[in-house]
């Protein structure tokens, strides 16, 4: 789609080979094709010195997908609407992570399904929506205060697939300060604030999980 986007949007009709080696698992809450996507864009862009703008970009990234545009800029970023709508923030790269896949397979259109079905069956866990503000004070703050951040997906995913909350309290009895599912699922995430204990979490996580990674926060896109 990206490739088909940016030819009919500058004319560069050239044959190209382009080949994917995909490490992030599909259907794994990752945006891992979001983020190839992105990085298609800003290729062709380079490879044909097309000059498209960061805004032409951003434009052709919302008509792929909602999660798209955020992978063009900045690695930490505050999103509204439907994706479109981001505001940077400092990055951070004092935090350590381990990232678990459990290895179930959720859709996009089941997650959002079981959400629905959840806030309609427990009105009481619909929380109002906090600040842009308050949310970024949160992320520059201690890990402690992270417990504010929320995932809508998590409560009802997990009640689908528990096996999801067994992989992400592994990681909080692992001494994860932090814990959650990254986006609808099924990926769950632990951030740690010392790289010795990250790395001896991973260590004992990675002889159960067999899709058990460790992660590095970056604090400048790759893309730039």
């Amino acid at each position: 789609h990206a490739i088909n986007l940016f030819r009919e949007h500058t004319g560069i009709q050239t044959g190209l080979h382009l080949f994917l080696d995909k490490q992030i698992p599909s259907g794994a809450g990752l945006g891992g094709g979001s983020s190839d996507a992105a990085t298609t864009l800003v290729a062709l862009n380079r490879l044909f010195d097309a000059g498209l703008s960061d805004a032409v970009l951003h434009a052709l990234a919302c008509r792929i997908g909602s999660d798209v545009p955020f992978f063009l800029g900045s690695p930490a970023a505050l999103v509204q609407g439907r994706g479109e709508l981001l505001t940077a923030i400092q990055s951070r790269n004092d935090l350590y992570g381990v990232i678990i896949w459990p290895e179930v397979h959720c859709s996009t259109a089941e997650a959002y399904s079981l959400v629905d079905i959840w806030q309609t069956e427990h009105p009481d866990d619909v929380d109002a929506w906090p600040s842009v503000e308050s949310l970024a004070a949160v992320y520059a703050g201690p890990l402690a205060g992270w417990a504010q951040f929320a995932n809508s997906f998590t409560a009802p995913i997990e009640a689908r697939y528990p096996l999801i909350r067994t992989a992400r309290e592994a990681l909080l009895q692992e001494g994860a300060l932090f814990a959650e599912m990254s986006g609808s699922g099924s990926s769950v995430f632990g951030l740690f604030g010392d790289k010795q204990e990250a790395e001896l979490a991973f260590s004992r996580l990675s002889i159960r999980w067999a899709m058990c990674r460790k992660i590095l926060l970056l604090a400048h896109s790759p893309m730039r």
